[in-house]
């Protein structure tokens, strides 16, 4: 069967040699849950599309090779057909339904984004592309995030060489906010290719839409033409009454028509002037039409509203004075803002909204009094429990760790106010505002607060403590800032090996004065555990700026002693106090960690990482560590210093040879995985990122032990990235920073997440690293004997097995066996026992006894399962069932002519089984491997015969046919 199989597929292929289709179009939607759409055109007709593929290279990486294989479909010359990662949004979304055209929906279809190259695969071989595979495609021309590409008409396929020049593109991020690709200002062009051109020029505006505040003077207007040809184009450009509350005074411009020359897409230009009146009015709208163009052009985007914001209005003095965008806390879940009302009256908020930044419109009556505060935090619930303070929340988004625009603007949509504020690496803002406990504030509040030398890191405390680290804000109230030159220190902590010598560190004076100005630097003896004179030598001191520049910078210099005693990592302390013509800021206190380089590194291994569950939040997130070491390994002391925050803390014992685990949630974690056998420990705080990062764990010396860099894509498995696996290091000794050692999971868990299987190994050797875990299987294929050779021999084997103890397993005989025991054959015993041998590998044989009958019958099958295999770190392997056929030596078999008359494919089968049988069947039927009938079907007359098998899960199967008193059965398999 095999054989006639393959052959039939090489057959199909030939047929389909000269067949051809191309890659036509890129869509990457804006629907939760993804909305990813390839399109593909048939320029000729195809038999079998299951000799084409995609590959997707992922961030530049190049290729990844052919990662997905059509179905076995037919289509046309001229159908376009479409691979989708989510049928639901591409429906809802682009308006594509499977039947009005083929939409073939797969997960595979959602490993691109909008900087990701395709490849399309012909037998194995690139037919066309799309995007430079050894290119991060973010910023290039040919970028499409949450928008769109769409071939050149008459252009393509472009083999393995992408050609920029045969595609157009929307804007990026054109789809942001968008419900449907026809509301969109560029939508799709989906179904649109031509493989002759078009004919006609397209005309259309290049926007729908735009806004202008009234003083702008003018504004130009693009009209662009698509497919221009060697006659000019005009077009008219008119207003659209309904669509329009301008007055005639409002605007003017041109209402001659608009000419393209002949050969040229050079866009044209309508300026429109803004009559910038002294008038106090509304928001005003002048909507212009397309129409009447010439050349038999057609138009595209025919329409186009120009927004007016009257400037005439008066705005009200609201100033953003505030800001805390990086709490200690990894959620940042205390982010808050602070607005203040630079006048004297009350002001009614409503309608007003911070429009970037984060999203937010007040409700009508929010009130903000004259020269009063009003505070917006990002999680209410969270700002209580710590301040003990109830403020409102703001609507969605977050303040960005880096740093970014706010903007605030009235109901007229009029800007009342933009800070740009920066992090720690932008030198014109308080770097201690970055996560290190302040929040920014504003001194001045009629001083440009775009400028960062205007704000201060807020000095006031609140007696918040957030991971050893105080919060420092004064929400609801004045800034409370420094008066004078400031002096701070460049850093709050350094890190050095106890071989540094002489470390400096800075000392920083900003806004100086002229005068001259000091401040004292000595040793915190009650913080520090590092011994002075023996550990390092540091003499108190006065620091002096010359009061010559208003900004300066002095260092300071402590010498580390490099003795050859073992110990811990020390530490020392030092402060900043008693400052003179100044004030001092945070931080006012510099740790130096000094990390021995006697302390051995024990071999602690990071080999499981866990950091995408399928459920949004991650609950299930672990990592696990190995101890390659001979002797066990204590880890207290031990420190992830990258990527979550967990110290270990009092005797925490890891074998010879052992594992433990790490949880996000220790509850959730057993709550799904069970008790372990291991050591499970609930890490303090923090969570792996979903796109890959820095894993970094330091003994208590503080030395490196381990370091993963993972990913989630480029040549990290991107199946590990919430598809069900985790990441699993199967070579202890290889280098755990190369991604090319980790692989996914295989070992299948108890867990199943929103209908994914977890696979995972937390606290043993992980199924895909074939080392220590055992497999048992049959040692032959599918075989057939004649009923006289009396005897059919079975072998099954076991790798890898149980050096110690033996182990037995089972050999079931299926109830979809043909043949009957008993009368057909015998066998004396099918429990198996496997001694216990060096090395693991090992064999059984058992004997089939054939009965020779005289009777004239069908060939028959004897259907075998391995089963109850009575050793749990042993699974059953691929082979894990077998088939003997029995040919019948009294008569022609007339098995062997039905298997001659029929042939399915594909196997293994995921959507559709295609039947073709010479002869008309009186039924086909599915079994399952306990032998009970999942599929039938009747009165199948000769030809071809589509199955649905997507409703089965994944497994292995045996499909029955019967022609009158002939019956055929072989194994199918279903995949996913």
């Amino acid at each position: 069967m095999r054989l006639i199989t393959s052959t039939l597929i090489l057959l199909l292929c030939a047929t389909v040699g000269y067949s051809q289709i191309i890659i036509t179009g890129i869509a990457d939607g804006p629907l939760s849950g993804g909305t990813k759409v390839i399109e593909f055109y048939a320029t000729a007709d195809v038999a079998d599309l299951s000799v084409y593929g995609v590959g997707f290279a992922n961030n530049g990486g190049g290729t990844d090779g052919q990662e997905y294989t059509f179905p076995m479909q037919s289509v046309n010359a001229g159908d376009f057909f479409y691979g989708v990662n989510n049928a639901a949004n591409a429906t809802a979304f682009f308006g594509l339904t499977d039947g009005a055209t083929l939409v073939i929906e797969d997960n595979d279809f959602g490993g691109f984004n909008g900087d990701d190259a395709i490849e399309l695969y012909l037998n194995g071989t690139i037919i066309d592309i799309f995007g430079d595979i050894n290119v991060d495609g973010n910023g290039q021309p040919w970028e499409y995030l949450d928008s769109w590409a769409y071939r050149v008409d008459a252009t393509g396929p472009d083999g393995s060489t992408f050609n920029l020049a045969n595609w157009t593109f929307g804007t990026v991020d054109i789809f942001d906010g968008e419900t449907t690709n026809a509301s969109s200002p560029e939508p799709f062009p989906l179904g649109t290719y031509s493989t002759t051109g078009a004919s006609n020029p397209t005309v259309s505006f290049t926007t729908n839409g735009e806004t202008v505040v009234e003083g702008a003077g003018t504004y130009d207007l693009q009209i662009q033409i698509q497919s221009a040809n060697s006659v000019a184009t005009t077009v008219t450009v008119v207003p659209v009454a309904s669509g329009s509350t301008v007055d005639v005074s409002d605007v003017s411009y041109s209402v001659s028509p608009i000419t393209f020359p002949a050969s040229s897409d050079a866009n044209q230009v309508l300026t429109i002037t803004i009559n910038d009146d002294a008038i106090q009015e509304s928001t005003e709208t002048l909507t212009l039409a397309l129409t009447s163009p010439t050349n038999n052009a057609s138009l595209g985007v025919d329409t186009f509203t120009l927004t007016i914001l009257d400037n005439d209005t008066p705005l009200a003095p609201i100033v953003i004075t505030e800001i805390y965008y990086n709490s200690p806390d990894g959620p940042d879940s205390l982010e808050f803002l602070e607005i203040f009302n630079n006048g004297a009256t009350p002001v009614d908020l409503g309608g007003y909204s911070f429009v970037e930044g984060i999203s937010h419109e007040f409700a009508p009556g929010t009130m903000i009094m004259g020269n009063g505060y009003l505070v917006l935090v990002k999680d209410s619930v969270a700002f209580f429990n710590a301040f003990g303070v109830s403020y409102p929340e703001w609507n969605s988004g977050a303040l960005t760790n880096s740093g970014e625009d706010l903007i605030i603007v009235n109901a007229q949509g009029i800007g009342l106010d933009t800070v740009d504020y920066g992090d720690n690496s932008d030198p014109d803002w308080p770097a201690a505002a970055d996560g290190d406990g302040p929040s920014l504030v504003l001194c001045d509040v009629n001083a440009d607060n775009n400028d960062g030398s205007n704000w201060q890191a807020a000095s006031t405390g609140t007696g918040v403590i957030i991971d050893g680290t105080e919060v420092f804000a004064n929400f609801g109230a004045a800034s409370g800032c420094l008066a004078g030159p400031l002096i701070t220190l460049a850093t709050d902590a350094i890190t050095v090996g106890e071989d540094a010598g002489t470390v400096v560190f800075d000392v920083i004076l900003s806004g100086g004065n002229g005068a001259v100005s000091t401040v004292d630097v000595s040793l915190n003896t009650a913080l520090s555990t590092a011994t002075e004179g023996s550990d390092f030598v540091f003499s108190s001191q006065t620091v002096t700026f010359d009061g010559a520049s208003a900004e300066d910078t002095v260092q300071v210099a402590v010498t580390i002693t490099d003795d050859a005693d073992i110990e811990v990592l020390e530490t020392i302390v030092l402060d900043i106090t008693g400052a003179t013509n100044a004030s001092v800021t945070i931080p006012t206190t510099i740790t130096l960690s000094i990390t021995d380089n006697d302390t051995p590194i024990a071999d602690v291994v990071i080999t499981e990482i866990y950091y995408n569950s399928p459920d949004g939040p991650d609950s299930l997130e672990f990592i696990e560590l190995y101890n390659n070491e001979s002797t066990a390994v204590d880890l207290d002391g031990y420190t992830f210093t990258q990527g979550i925050e967990h110290t270990f803390q009092g005797s925490f014992i890891i074998p010879a040879g052992g594992y433990v685990v790490l949880a996000k949630d220790i509850n959730a974690f057993t709550n799904e995985f069970g008790a372990l056998t291991v050591s499970v420990g609930q890490w303090q705080s923090g969570a792996l990122g979903n796109g890959g990062e820095d894993i970094e764990l330091r003994n208590s010396a503080g030395l490196v032990v381990d370091y993963v860099d993972y990913d989630d894509g480029g040549d990290w498995p991107a199946e590990a990235d919430g598809q069900g696996p985790s990441l699993v290091l199967c070579d202890v000794t290889a280098d755990n920073n190369d991604a090319a050692n980790w692989q996914v999971s295989t070992t299948e868990t108890i867990v199943t997440i929103e209908g994914t299987l977890v696979l995972a190994s937390p606290g043993f050797e992980d199924l895909a690293c074939d080392m220590g875990m055992a497999t048992i299987e049959f040692g032959d294929a599918d075989f057939t004997v004649n009923e006289g050779d009396g005897t059919a021999t079975v072998t099954v084997n076991i790798t890898n097995g149980d050096e110690v103890n033996p182990t037995t397993a089972i050999v079931s005989i299926m109830a979809s066996s043909t043949a009957t025991l008993g009368t057909d054959f015998t066998v004396a015993d099918t429990i198996l026992t496997f001694p216990n041998v060096a090395g693991g590998d090992t064999s059984v044989t058992f004997t089939i006894n054939i009965v020779d009958d005289v009777d004239t019958e069908a060939d028959e099958t004897i259907v075998l399962m391995l089963d109850e295999v009575a050793n749990p770190n042993i699974a059953i392997g691929t082979n894990g069932s077998l088939t003997i056929t029995i040919e019948d030596n009294d008569n022609v078999s007339t098995q062997s002519i039905l298997a001659s008359e029929v042939a399915f494919y594909p196997n293994p089968a995921r959507e559709q089984l295609v039947v073709k049988n010479g002869i008309a069947l009186d039924a086909i039927t599915v079994t399952d491997v306990a032998g009970r009938a999942v599929q039938q079907y009747y009165g199948l007359p000769a030809g071809r015969t589509d199955l649905d098998v997507s409703a089965l899960p994944q497994g292995v199967y045996f499909i029955t046919f019967r022609a009158g008193r002939e019956v055929y059965t072989s194994r199918l398999v279903v995949a996913e």
